[in-house]
């Protein structure tokens, strides 16, 4: 080595259950132990290199990249590794803070990987995810026969859903019979712009059922499938075109977002059930007690602490803090185990679960559920998992980086009246607010129905009762049309310029944008200003105290690279290449 001084994803929370995987990050790639480089007593390892150098170049060709580039990424893992260093040296690796926050993290893994060994592989199997990753080797292009129903998404006819599959099935037995499937597209289907796609559509996998899947990979060309039941009606296809995909990255790398898709598309419902039914297994093996009156006690503590000015966590005392809410074999949750699960939120979060209910429902669902999921999955050893290690030692990583920056920096940074003057004297002209327009807008699909409310508007009726009642966007009807103060660089271009050009108190149009056609009415001109510091006060704070950090992180990390000794394996990183 050269010696210098110097120098794959399913997320989902504890709300109705198990916050299910971070799958990439447990059960990716394979592993190397080539060091690339150590700092101390830490080292850096090609595999994380590798990974960092992708994560910033989003590409695996590690050619593409020229030497210098790799060696900046590779410097940048090294300052991480110095602050983790110094922090460890001055102790913070010790704090209850860190240890706690160690705990919940190794907590969370060890149930995400219990629930996936419980309840995702039964139900999406290897199996299943090659299937759909050869799915994804090629490409259908299908005609389709949508039919509506009664209660169906955009379907305003009356036709039942038995008359619908009643219809659907006549229809397939014509067409086995020598139907012009064309026909009875324009003839039969549902779907709005069958004229235009003449029911032309590429198989969107994730949409239909693993039964339609099946059916429809399966076909031969021109073979005719049906009736499926989709989101908004029956469909009848046909196999038009097929062709090979084939995918850039194979089955290893994406076999994780394949099985995330499965998950998302089929299969949410029959997890959280099956994640139920484990949840209260579980509950009865540890004998789970939840205390009720204890509960009560808390409430009404936390009632009542609400209520004081400025009230923080550090007002609760210790017998509040100990009081125990549920306990089970082998450990127990207190109130003060509750009221840290928040980092300090407690507050702001309470009123969500203000009442016996709700309180005892995040009781159960997301602490000691993720309490006792995480014990058995200690049990039985999935602890020792080395790909679970490796996520824990990048998490202390990042955690004591996190500490330290809070302890030499943020803490110390310190922000006068003075500074805030200077920085927006010297800023001045980043506070300039252009002329502005105030401007509420109404958009239609009609274009005689934009036109009469045009005619109300100018008549004197209320602008804002208007765009109520019409705007056929949900978002701008909800507002009553406001789009508050507009100037000449806003979004949408046509509707500035529109809205300047006819000046203040004015109706404008209807004209056509997009596909709506809009009305527009202005309201007062603001014109061109400074604003003053008082109204930016706080992003001038922010950005005062972004330059103090900055100074301060420097000067630190200067201190470090001075301090501690490193060595690259400049060898190793060339043949990257």
């Amino acid at each position: 080595m050269k010696s210098t001084k110097g120098g794959c994803t399913l997320r989902r929370l504890w709300q109705a259950g198990l916050l299910i995987a971070v799958w990439l990050s447990l059960f990716g790639c394979s592993r190397s132990n080539q060091t690339v480089a150590r700092v101390g007593s830490e080292r850096i390892s090609l595999d994380e290199f590798q990974t960092a150098l992708i994560e910033q170049f989003k590409t695996r060709d590690f050619s593409q990249i020229n030497l210098d580039k790799k060696l900046e990424v590779l410097n940048n893992l090294l300052d991480q590794r110095r602050r983790i260093l110094k922090a460890r040296e001055t102790g913070l690796d010790k704090t209850p803070e860190f240890l706690r926050r160690l705990k919940e993290r190794e907590d969370l893994l060890l149930a995400q990987t219990l629930y996936l060994k419980e309840v995702i592989d039964p139900l999406i199997p290897e199996a299943l995810i090659r299937r759909y990753y050869n799915y994804q080797q090629r490409e259908l292009r299908v005609r389709a026969i949508k039919l509506g129903y009664k209660g169906a998404p955009q379907y305003k006819g009356n036709r039942s859903e038995q008359e619908t599959i009643a219809l659907a099935r006549e229809l397939v037995d014509k067409l086995g019979e020598g139907g012009d499937f064309k026909a009875f597209v324009q003839q039969y289907s549902d779907d709005p712009a069958k004229n235009k796609t003449e029911g032309f559509l590429t198989y969107p996998l994730g949409r239909f059922g693993l039964k339609a899947d099946s059916l429809v990979y399966s076909a031969e060309l021109h073979r005719v499938v049906g009736p499926v039941k989709g989101p908004d009606g029956y469909y009848i296809f046909r196999i038009e075109e097929r062709h090979y995909r084939p995918q850039p990255a194979g089955y290893e790398k994406r076999r994780e977002q394949i099985r995330q898709n499965l998950y998302n598309w089929y299969f949410v419902q029959q997890a959280n059930q099956l994640f139920e039914q484990k949840s209260l297994a579980l509950q009865k093996q540890y004998g789970v007690e939840f205390l009720d009156e204890n509960l009560k006690k808390f409430l009404e503590v936390a009632r009542q602490w609400r209520q004081k000015p400025g009230a923080t966590d550090a007002d609760f005392t210790p017998d509040q803090r100990d009081l125990v809410l549920a306990r089970f074999k082998g450990g127990q949750i207190t109130a003060g185990d509750l009221i840290d699960k928040f980092r300090g939120g407690f507050l702001s979060n309470f009123p969500r679960y203000g009442s016996l209910e709700k309180l005892h429902e995040f009781l159960e669902k997301r602490v000691v559920n993720l309490e006792i999921w995480a014990r058995e999955a200690r049990l039985r050893g999935l602890d020792r998992d080395p790909k679970l290690r490796r996520e824990m030692a990048n998490y202390e990583r990042t955690q004591l980086s996190a500490l330290l920056d809070q302890k030499i920096v943020q803490d110390k940074v310190q922000i006068t009246e003075t500074d805030l003057e200077n920085y927006y004297n010297s800023h001045i002209e980043q506070f300039r607010q252009p002329e502005r327009i105030r401007v509420w807008e109404i958009q239609v699909k009609d274009a005689k129905l934009a036109q009469q409310i045009a005619r109300r508007a100018r008549q004197g009726e209320d602008f804002r009762k208007l765009a109520e009642l019409y705007n056929f966007n949900q978002s701008l009807k909800n507002r009553k049309g406001d789009l508050g103060y507009v100037s000449r660089r806003y979004t949408d271009k046509l509707l500035a310029k529109k809205a300047f050009e006819a000046g203040p108190n004015q109706v404008v149009g209807p004209y056509k944008s997009s596909v709506y056609y809009t009305i527009l009415k202005t309201g007062d001109v603001q014109p061109e200003r400074i604003r003053s510091l008082r109204e930016v006060r706080g992003i001038v704070r922010n950005a005062v105290r972004r330059e103090k950090e900055k100074a301060l992180r420097d000067g630190f990390l200067q201190q470090l690279r001075k301090k501690y000794l490193f060595q690259i394996n400049e060898a190793l990183v060339r043949r990257m290449s």
